[in-house]
């Protein structure tokens, strides 16, 4: 199964016809390792956000801007939109990633939809088919 290649401490690995020298076939777990992961959060944050206890709360916007990606080379900017709102007697603060014809659009003091899961507060979503709509 393994061979030693030409390269000083590497060896080759040869899976399903494929040959892989140990770095590769190493990163090539871990990515899909990850990959897996962000699936799993992901199925389970649709299905917590349909399926579980929610809750609908209405956030006002106190921000919006173009943030910057972080890097040291040439740096993206992105827009966002920081809101808060109160819910049991606590301030939270989120932020969402927008589009730029939404950011041209958005104004200070407007309001949004946010449906919380009450079993974590980790997962929640922006009502975006409402949009926003002045705070009353």
């Amino acid at each position: 199964m393994k061979k030693k290649s030409n390269i000083k401490g590497e060896s080759i690995v040869k899976i399903l016809g494929i040959k892989l020298t140990t770095n590769n076939l190493a990163g090539i777990i871990i990515c899909l390792v990850i990959a897996i992961c962000l699936s799993v959060w992901s199925l389970y944050k649709d299905n917590k956000l349909e399926n579980g206890n929610n809750i609908i709360v209405v956030a006002e916007i106190i921000d919006v801007s173009m943030r910057t990606q972080g890097g040291l080379g040439y740096r993206n900017s992105y827009p966002e939109l920081k809101c808060r709102y109160f819910f049991e007697n606590k301030e939270y603060y989120k932020h969402f990633r927008i589009t730029k014809v939404q950011y041209n659009n958005i104004q200070i003091g407007d309001c949004i939809e946010i449906k919380l899961s009450t079993e974590n507060e980790h997962i929640y979503e922006w009502n975006k088919t409402k949009g926003t709509f002045k705070c009353q």
